[in-house]
């Protein structure tokens, strides 16, 4: 690190927009920021509790925000519509409700561990990075 020219003042923040952990298990929907938001989220923490992982995103803006997952196939960048089929990930557009449902398979309950995008129905333009 150089020795001058640093800032000083607390924390910075580098980036724009925030980073947002899924959370397995959870049913609470989340909105995101006028920013540039990334969405991470792990499909196998879900499938393996018995909490029911429902999750509503609300605002997620395609031109700017994307999602990571952590998935067994490792396929860099790519859209959720490339998606479909992968690791057990089912996409699906539903334009009477206007939304995309992301169906990541079964929880140890039984139940579908499913990530919905509120308000957008193209999944070809929703970025994901696959980590």
């Amino acid at each position: 690190l150089p020795s001058s020219g640093i800032v000083s003042g607390g924390a910075k923040v580098i980036g724009t927009g925030s980073a947002t952990s899924l959370v397995a298990g959870s049913s609470t929907a989340v909105t995101a920021t006028n920013q540039a938001d990334v969405f991470s989220f792990t499909p196998s923490a879900a499938r393996a509790l018995i909490a029911n992982t429902q999750i509503t995103i609300n605002q997620f803006d395609t031109a700017k925000d994307k999602f990571q997952f952590d998935l067994t196939t490792a396929l860099g960048v790519t859209t959720l519509a490339a998606l479909n089929g992968v690791d057990g990930i089912s996409v699906q557009s539903d334009p009477f409700a206007g939304s995309t449902v992301v169906s990541f398979g079964a929880d140890a309950n039984g139940d579908v561990v499913v990530l919905t995008l509120a308000g957008v129905t193209t999944p070809a333009s929703v970025i994901v990075e696959v980590v």
